[in-house]
């Protein structure tokens, strides 16, 4: 597998590339993570201070993030199209069962957006999972399984079926998130 070879170094050098490019700001965060965080030194000097960095994040949250949005689905072109439409109204009412449902929207979102604030970095990962699936055609009349030679059964794809799929939301760290150096977005690769 000489190709895996490549491709992991060619990974690894862009993860030094990135690594070396985010650190000085990178030591810039986490001190202003520790001030947010009033992280002082034990030697007290009698002085009354008032920490007026957490004091304007708190202020500055609700303006970014104030509450759990409503999912919002609309078709692009307002045309009768009856499936488009049934199809747009069944994306909304599933996006927002997932909001609703799992407390993992509202946390990562919290928490990207107090990244934002202090470090200037706040990053969610939404995936797609699909739980409790059930294989297709096990003990049905008149199901045959494909042959396939030469292949151990391990290797076999299972037709089955989703019982279960949820989107659940990650929230990434600030300083877990490394992208290739870029003048702009769309010259980012993500590499973490």
């Amino acid at each position: 597998f000489p190709s895996h070879d490549k491709a992991a170094q060619s990974l690894h050098q862009e993860l030094q590339s990135a690594k070396k490019a985010d650190d000085k700001w990178i030591k810039r965060a986490k001190k202003i993570v520790k001030r947010y965080r009033d992280d002082r030194s034990s030697s007290y000097d009698g002085n009354k201070r008032y920490n007026i960095l957490w004091s304007n994040v708190q202020v500055l949250m609700p303006s970014l993030y104030g509450k759990t949005p409503k999912a919002q689905v609309e078709r692009r072109w307002k045309d009768k199209d009856p499936v488009a439409r049934t199809a747009a109204v069944i994306m909304e009412r599933a996006l927002q069962y997932e909001i609703d449902n799992y407390g993992d929207f509202e946390n990562s979102t919290r928490n990207a957006t107090l990244d934002r604030l202090l470090s200037g970095r706040g990053t969610v990962w939404v995936r797609f999972e699909a739980k409790e699936i059930e294989t297709v055609g096990e003990g049905r009349e008149g199901y045959e399984q494909p042959i396939i030679e030469n292949l151990p059964t391990a290797i076999i794809p299972q037709q089955g079926q989703i019982q279960t799929e949820t989107t659940p939301v990650d929230y990434v760290y600030w300083e877990d998130f490394r992208c290739s150096p870029a003048r702009c977005w769309d010259e980012f690769g993500s590499v973490s």
